[in-house]
């Protein structure tokens, strides 16, 4: 009788395990193992990475980008970020455009849970391949050639960490003053972890003017400092949270809290791993460093929870701050490495096009700042001349909205068809885009001028089937290298 109330208890126990995994940790496998592997080069990137890879390279020869392997399957890495199934393990700021929002959630603190669709477009890293975004891969690693106390005080010109601060030394019992600059680079060696990096996410945490997590003046919480925000959960008092946890950490005045703060961080992520600000927000890789040409395991149910922050945006808002960091000081040419996550069965339509043919209308519809060449090499055409709007024949080394594109036979002079081309933000064909056409779309979208057939569709530059203020602005900054296009 006692054995079997003995195994009843055993069975009641088991199945509780079970329904209890499956509600705290959903879509997750437990048990399964993937491979990973690191490949150095650009011909080691799948070929939807490799031309915007390749212009990086011509802008900063410098530069080296690695390929990581994650062995992760898109749609199962779209599972489990997603807010359409794993509710606000990712979140966007509440002004954010309602398709980046999930529907079934409700906002806190001005934050709502992001929607597949917001989770689907900061989670592929081709979206970001451009000369500023690429910096949420940057091999976060102390380079004692870069990191200098020079180059640290410049980056930290304009925060609260430009100060200088004055704390008691328990061991040396006395008291100490040093620069925030001098402290952050001390941890930097100490961990190996990068000083921009460390500024960055401090800032990120408590602003340029610091906040009562950094103050030592929180009330009930005096002489507790925590620069990480460590434990500031969103439940409650975030910034009581944060110094809840300095204080049973032992972080009770500047120094100690950056060198801890910056350990931890450390410990829990760049050594594990997780050595980009994309990888300390996305945990797609294994529990360790794998270096170039080798392989690894990863554990399944080991990935996606380890994520240092909730914020979708987070490596996307980090990127800008740090590549502003690295002109400023005069380091953008160094010898940078980039770690850029490869997953498997990824979506062909977030493959840049640059050309779209269009048979039944006759249109060759192109993006600005593509060669010619590379156009019509995508458009499978071998023999050709370009026309200007008046007909007249060209040097064929731009394109321009209402130039006419003849595809030639063999022989390269019978034509076989004849393409209008639709430059997208040349709205006044002179083959350039820049403030005029930005203007033209803009007055067509008021009404206070008429753009009509293919240079009406040249101002369409997001795709939305319109012309208004949207497409206007998006020219302009195409014009001034701030967006780039895609078809």
């Amino acid at each position: 009788m006692v054995k079997t109330r003995l195994i009843i208890k055993v069975i009641v126990i088991s199945i509780l395990m079970i329904i209890f995994s499956n509600y705290i940790f959903p879509n997750v496998s437990f048990g399964a193992t993937i491979t990973q592997e690191v490949k150095s080069g650009i011909n080691n990137f799948p070929k939807s990475y490799q031309e915007k890879l390749k212009e990086l390279e011509k802008l900063h020869p410098n530069w080296s980008f690695t390929a990581y392997y994650t062995g992760i399957d898109w749609n199962d890495l779209i599972t489990n970020e997603s807010g359409d199934t794993v509710h606000k393990r990712n979140v966007v700021p509440d002004y954010c455009d309602e398709s980046w929002k999930c529907t079934e959630c409700s906002p806190v603190r001005n934050w709502q849970c992001a929607s597949k669709t917001a989770v689907e477009y900061f989670i592929d890293p081709r979206n970001f391949l451009d000369e500023v975004r690429i910096f949420q891969f940057e091999e976060l690693s102390y380079n004692e050639r870069i990191h200098t106390l020079e180059s640290v005080q410049k980056c930290v010109t304009g925060t609260f960490l430009q100060n200088s601060v004055t704390y008691f030394d328990t061991d040396k019992q006395m008291n100490i003053t040093k620069s925030y600059a001098e402290i952050i680079l001390e941890a930097a060696k100490q961990t190996g972890m990068s000083p921009f990096h460390m500024k960055t996410k401090i800032i990120q945490e408590v602003g340029s003017n610091g906040s009562g997590s950094v103050s030592g003046t929180y009330p009930g919480y005096e002489g507790l400092y925590n620069f990480f925000n460590f434990g500031a959960y969103d439940t409650g008092d975030p910034i009581a949270n944060a110094l809840i946890y300095a204080r049973d950490n032992g972080w009770t005045n500047p120094y100690v809290a950056i060198i801890g703060g910056a350990q931890l961080i450390a410990d829990k992520y760049i050594n594990q791993g997780q050595n980009t600000s994309y990888f300390f927000k996305f945990d797609v890789v294994g529990d360790s460093i794998i270096k170039e040409g080798q392989t690894g395991t990863a554990d399944t149910g080991s990935l996606y929870w380890h994520q240092y922050m909730t914020n979708l945006m987070d490596p996307y808002s980090q990127s800008s701050s740090v590549y502003n960091m690295y002109a400023a000081n005069g380091l953008i040419e160094t010898n940078l490495n980039f770690i850029i996550p490869v997953y498997n069965n990824m979506p062909n339509e977030y493959e840049e096009k640059n050309v779209e043919l269009d048979d039944k209308n006759k249109t060759l519809k192109t993006i600005p700042g593509v060669e010619v060449e590379t156009v019509m090499l995508e458009a499978e055409i071998a023999n050709y001349e370009i026309l200007d709007a008046k007909g007249k024949k060209t040097d064929g080394t731009k394109l321009a909205t209402g130039y006419k594109l003849n595809v030639l036979k063999d022989d390269k002079k019978t034509v076989e068809k004849t393409y209008t081309i639709i430059k997208m933000g040349d709205v006044n064909g002179d083959a350039k885009v820049n403030a005029s056409d930005a203007l033209a779309a803009l007055k067509h979208s008021m009404g206070t001028a008429t753009l009509k057939g293919n240079y009406l569709k040249a101002t369409d530059a997001n795709g939305d089937g319109k012309t208004n203020a949207s497409d206007a602005l998006l020219i302009l900054k195409i014009s001034m290298g701030i967006e780039t296009l895609s078809l």
